[in-house]
């Protein structure tokens, strides 16, 4: 379970709304959690990166639910912070399935249902057991075996991996639903992003728009002012 501070029931119906889950069961992944996390290493590993293929590989059977991901992303914030050297350097798909197998063991005791060995994760992944379980006690050295995630970083990790789904709906699709406009709307830094540029637009657009007012009115009149000019200096001419 993750932090009992939270109604479990409260918590699954909020995932299901805010990750993109819709009516699927909660058992994996949806495609925007994935993408989040190919992203995560696009950013934050500059040497390297994790293919989509292996990002989603490890979701297609059931091993892998969002609170187990939200967990996984919280050990990846502490290794990144604690070593980054290390972070940077590590293969991105390794440190993703580590992190992913201690927070599966962090949540799942041994023995229920949703408990997966480390022969499993290393069938799924395509590895060696030696592999996955050197792997997994090089991460649990990385964050000083420190498993523990407190009401507190969950709900700020959740609040950062609902924003990123929110912003990634909207570019993709171009439009919000009315849960994602109040996501982006409970983050004013978000809101500055989004309202900056169209205000940008708006100052171009009232600039030009007052321009060819401006033209409009003034161009006639020095037509007319030229005209009166030319039939002046001919009168004078005439005489």
């Amino acid at each position: 379970m993750p932090p009992v501070l939270l109604s479990f029931k409260r918590l699954q119906q909020r995932l299901r709304r805010s990750l993109c889950y819709g009516s699927r069961q909660m058992k994996s992944l949806p495609l925007p959690l994935s993408e989040l996390a190919m992203d995560y290493f696009d950013r934050h590993c500059p040497y390297d990166y994790m293919s989509m293929d292996s990002a989603t590989s490890l979701s297609r059977h059931g091993c892998v639910d969002a609170c187990t991901f939200l967990i996984a992303m919280v050990y990846l914030d502490r290794i990144r912070t604690a070593d980054k050297a290390c972070f940077e350097s590590s293969d991105p798909s390794e440190l993703y399935l580590s992190a992913l197998i201690i927070s599966s063991k962090y949540l799942h005791d041994v023995g229920q249902r949703e408990f997966v060995y480390n022969d499993e994760w290393a069938a799924l992944a395509s590895i060696s057991l030696k592999r996955v379980n050197e792997m997994e006690l090089s991460v649990l050295d990385a964050i000083h075996w420190n498993t523990n995630v407190s009401y507190v970083e969950f709900v700020q990790i959740l609040g950062e991996v609902e924003v990123w789904v929110a912003k990634d709906s909207l570019e993709k699709r171009g439009f919000c639903t009315y849960n994602e406009i109040a996501i982006l709307l409970s983050r004013t830094s978000i809101i500055s992003d989004c309202v900056k540029p169209l205000m940008l637009s708006f100052a171009a657009f009232t600039f030009v728009y007052s321009t060819a007012i401006i033209s409009l009115l003034i161009f006639p009149q020095i037509a007319i002012s030229a005209s009166i000019q030319r039939e002046f200096n001919g009168f004078f001419r005439l005489h």
